[in-house]
């Protein structure tokens, strides 16, 4: 079981009188790293108010600006990184 269209897979959870296998928990571990990178990308996103409020526009335009905003997005986090590359 996982989410549709993805390779990832739904963290184990612990049942009540049995705890998860070392492998398990290396599992959620590895999830939690992902999940964590792709939480940071929305609440940034969020930032840009595409993704927090209600888009008033032509739906027809939402891809567009949704992809020109994480363009943005990707454009400060390059200059970021490679601020930090060259320093």
């Amino acid at each position: 079981m996982g989410y549709l269209g993805t390779n990832l897979h739904l963290p184990y959870n612990a049942l009540k009188y049995q705890l998860l296998t070392k492998k398990e928990q290396v599992h959620n571990k590895k999830h939690s790293h992902i999940r964590i990178v792709v939480e940071h990308v929305f609440t940034s996103l969020k930032q840009w108010r595409i993704l927090s409020h209600r888009f008033r526009n032509a739906l027809k335009t939402y891809n567009a600006k949704f992809v020109i905003v994480a363009g943005l997005y990707n454009l400060k986090h390059n200059q970021r990184n490679n601020a930090d590359i060259l320093s």
